[in-house]
């Protein structure tokens, strides 16, 4: 236990072998919905029998095999897409706690796809993920909140029988129907 990141990183359970082809072993990948211009985080743990300067990476599975996206051996970084290039992809190695960690920021629906972390030259997967990037507004817009109110009335006929109805609205509604009332 020494000191833990900072940045919600997606921690995913390795998943189960599923598969097993070209002499590596594939992987129930990992589902992950994102917004697009969103950012994700990937902690990707490696076996302790793995140097710290064995080459680690992030790849895009693509027709069978690994487009390689971005690279570290040791200490020293490697782009390898456009968006790397431009540090839209990044990767950070942390040898104390035998781990890496990918960053993918500004999300875009063209980043959908499998991915995964890999050590070695051969690209030996770590984990999987399988990422959807879509468009969209959020659910309870941070632009214009709204507040409801619930509007109550009651008729009494007697000490113990009573009729009440309720009904919701937003607050701006409630306001120009019972004006000067303080809700």
């Amino acid at each position: 236990p020494g000191s833990q990141p900072t940045t919600a990183l997606h921690q995913l359970p390795s998943p189960s072998p599923l598969l097993v082809f070209a002499g590596l072993q594939a992987q129930t990948p990992g589902e992950l919905s994102q917004r697009e211009g969103s950012n994700l985080s990937v902690l990707c743990p490696y076996p302790a029998e793995r140097e710290y300067r064995d080459l680690k990476s992030w790849c895009r599975w693509i027709d069978q095999q690994c487009q390689l996206q971005v690279a570290i051996i040791g200490t020293s970084t490697y782009a390898h897409t456009e968006r790397a290039n431009q540090g839209y992809i990044t990767i950070q190695g942390d040898p104390i706690h035998r781990n890496f960690s990918i960053t993918m920021t500004d999300l875009q629906v063209e980043d959908s796809g499998t991915y995964y972390c890999a050590y070695s030259q051969i690209n030996v997967p770590l984990k999987w993920i399988s990422l959807t990037v879509f468009k969209g507004e959020y659910l309870f817009p941070t632009q214009t909140p709204v507040l409801f109110v619930v509007l109550q009335s009651c008729t009494s006929w007697s000490w113990t029988v009573s009729l009440c109805s309720a009904r919701t609205m937003p607050w701006v509604s409630a306001r120009k129907e019972k004006p000067g009332a303080e809700l």
